[in-house]
């Protein structure tokens, strides 16, 4: 995997530090469909997105299982996803089930946002919430003007040291988030 690969400076530290942990299990897994809404589909709904259109996504029954209404059902959680692009804001809810959708610019926006969310529902005192991160940064196009050159120097192959230099960004914002 060459987001964690050992032979060089490592892109996702945080992310490689918590597979390293005795207490987290991680397995390999590919996309069937590498397309990032559908990959959702398959992460949160457990069944293979379809390659050839939007109705298993959009218009089926199998949404019901998706994660969030299934925790919600079975154990009483609340659901919340975080993400730093403003595009298909209603997805995430009429989709995959959640609850709420905080949406923001950047990290330093989308942090307070959050927090205000697990205040209101009072997640730190212990009401069970699942939060879902949809890191956007590492989408393609792969163009150098997204990462300063201070952020790179993964690998000599410019298009993949932005993609790892982007997933940097992901990690980063996955450390603030934990």
């Amino acid at each position: 995997d060459v987001l964690l690969d050992l032979d060089g400076p490592v892109a996702t530290p945080f992310l490689h530090q918590m597979l390293s942990r005795p207490d987290v299990f991680a397995g390999s897994a590919i996309a069937s469909v590498p397309v990032t809404l559908k990959t959702a589909w398959e992460v949160l709904c457990g069944v293979p997105a379809s390659s050839t259109s939007d109705f298993r996504e959009q218009g089926s029954h199998l949404r019901h299982e998706c994660l969030p209404r299934a925790l919600r059902r079975c154990c009483g959680y609340r659901s919340l996803l975080a993400k730093t692009d403003k595009e298909l804001p209603d997805i995430p809810r009429r989709v995959f089930g959640f609850e709420a959708t905080v949406v923001a610019e950047d990290m330093d926006g989308l942090l307070p946002k959050i927090q205000a969310q697990l205040d209101a529902w009072d997640a730190y005192g212990g009401a069970p919430v699942f939060v879902y991160f949809y890191g956007g940064d590492a989408h393609p196009p792969y163009y150098a003007s997204k990462v300063d050159s201070s952020e790179r120097g993964y690998v000599e192959s410019e298009l993949l040291d932005i993609f790892l230099a982007l997933n940097r960004r992901t990690d980063l914002a996955a450390e603030q988030l934990a």
